[in-house]
């Protein structure tokens, strides 16, 4: 329960000091900001006015703003009958682009603190960044099939660029049973392939199911590369990119019946993995609450 309380809460607090700090920035009063739901356990009142407190729920949090009638802000029956003076403090006496900007805050608060989370990842444990090389490759597999050999260096699949072994992975895993063009430097020379992945399911160490595309390509080197801070900042801004557009892509295909719901999990879920990759200690717990944060 611990971890879980903690990745949440950690969560939770970045999207929510968004909304908080926009609204602050835009003259809006903001009457309480909470971690979790429900009867408060603690708290203090800032010079603001604010009251900061942790409830006894820990699945989520809000900020409640002047005019609003409960966390989900409902606009309070008070906001028809305000006086000048309290409207100009009031969120939902501001204009649309000010609104705007407070809603919006939330989700981009919480892409800063992953891309943060992951410079910081990048800078101390380094990126996992294995040469886009083929060590060997799975017999029979379809990359085997289709003419590949060990040696050859992967420069594009489907017109998307790579740059490192991580990138196969990411590209081939999402494109299960969709024809792909592999071009690829073999001593020199440019080669293309065609092949399909096949659809694969592996078990994730939570018991999870995912359906993945496989092409049998094998990487025979496992790198880490510390990146200079300014670096970092650069390939965590990408990676939180390459994340967001693969879970687009993957909720597009339960849509479509390409993958199934079951790799779908709510909270219980979330404490599961948190209790279990807690174990694996400080930097496997800061990889996952910026995968968190980004889902958020």
């Amino acid at each position: 329960a611990l971890p879980f309380i903690v990745v949440i809460s950690v969560v939770v607090f970045a999207h929510e000091f968004g909304h908080y700090l926009v609204a602050r920035l835009c003259g809006i009063r903001v009457e309480s900001f909470s971690i979790g739901f429900g009867k408060k356990l603690f708290g203090w009142k800032d010079k603001a006015g604010t009251v900061w407190q942790v409830a006894c729920l820990p699945l989520g949090g809000y900020v409640k703003m002047f005019g609003d009638a409960d966390a989900a802000s409902t606009p309070d029956e008070k906001v028809k009958t305000m006086t000048e003076a309290e409207k100009k403090v009031a969120f939902f006496h501001q204009s649309v682009g000010k609104r705007m900007a407070v809603i919006v805050a939330g989700p981009l608060s919480n892409y800063v603190f992953a891309i943060l989370a992951l410079a910081v990842l990048f800078v101390f444990q380094g990126q996992p960044f294995s040469p886009p090389v083929v060590g060997s490759l799975q017999e029979n597999g379809v990359a085997a099939q289709a003419g590949l050999l060990p040696g050859d260096k992967i420069l594009f699949i489907d017109g998307k660029e790579i740059s490192r072994f991580e990138d196969i992975r990411r590209v081939v895993g999402m494109n299960s049973g969709t024809p792909l063009e592999i071009l690829v430097d073999r001593g020199g020379a440019p080669k293309s392939f065609s092949m399909t992945p096949l659809i694969a399911v592996q078990k994730d160490r939570f018991g999870g199911e995912h359906k993945m595309g496989r092409i049998g390509v094998i990487s025979d080197k496992i790198e880490y590369i510390k990146r200079a801070p300014i670096e970092a900042v650069g390939s965590a801004a990408l990676e939180s990119w390459n994340m967001s557009v693969d879970t687009l892509k993957a909720v597009g295909q339960i849509i479509t019946g390409v993958r199934g719901t079951e790799e779908l999990g709510g909270p219980i879920r979330i404490a599961e993995m948190s209790g279990t990759i807690a174990r694996d200690g400080a930097w496997a717990m800061l990889w996952f609450v910026a995968i968190l944060s980004i889902n958020l």
